[in-house]
Formats: structure tokens, sequence, C-alpha cells
């Protein structure tokens, strides 16, 4: 698992067990469609995810499986891990710094593109 798949199943997992709409998705994840489309391809393969129909409406749905949400957990308990170990080296202020300076290059991004 890369860390894009992760960050792809983390917000999965923050949905309700109903799953999340495919287009909220791409939006959470500053995503358009098709590369979040071709994203999922491989979490469909390896069974971490399903997508579905939902109840009304052509739009689908996804959430995680079993199996997905295990590799979920294990994998952040991994990324974590590596995670804190960089802060630490890196420097707790340069590393938020460096964070609100990603959330203002995404805002910006988002503003200019729609």
């Amino acid at each position: 698992m890369n860390v894009g798949q992760l960050a792809i199943l983390r917000a999965i997992s923050r949905a309700d067990a109903g799953g999340i709409a495919l287009s909220r998705l791409a939006e959470t994840l500053v995503m358009d469609s098709t590369s979040l489309y071709r994203a999922l391809a491989p979490l469909d393969r390896r069974g971490w995810i399903e997508v579905v129909a939902a109840e009304r409406g052509r739009s689908k749905l996804v959430r995680l499986t079993d199996p997905g949400r295990n590799a979920t957990d294990l994998a952040a308990a991994h990324w974590e891990a590596v995670q804190m170990a960089v802060v630490d080296e890196f420097g707790v202020d340069r590393w938020a710094e460096v964070q609100a300076a990603i959330t203002d290059l995404t805002a910006i991004s988002v503003r200019l593109v729609g």
C-alpha cells in the first residue's frame, strides 16, 4: 500500500458505514473523478473496498470492506510511527510551517480551479 492509497482508504473509513459518494470522496481528496477512479481500481482488486449503487439516483458509493479496514489500521499504525520520526528529525515548528503552507496551497488551488 502506498501513501496515496492509505489517504484514500482513511478518507473512506471516516465516512459512515453506508459509504461515501464517489463525487464527495473526490472533493474531499481534492482529486478529479478520473484520477480517483483510477486510484480506486487496485484497492478494489485487493478487496479492500467495494463500490455500490446508491439507493437513490445514479450516484455510486464506496465503502471499506473488513479486509480493507484491517489493512488500513495496520498501515496507519506504521505510517504514524514513521511520521513521528520524521517530525522529530525535522522539528515540530518546521513541520507545522510545512503543514500550514500545504493547507494554504490546497485552498488556493481549489479556489483557482473552482
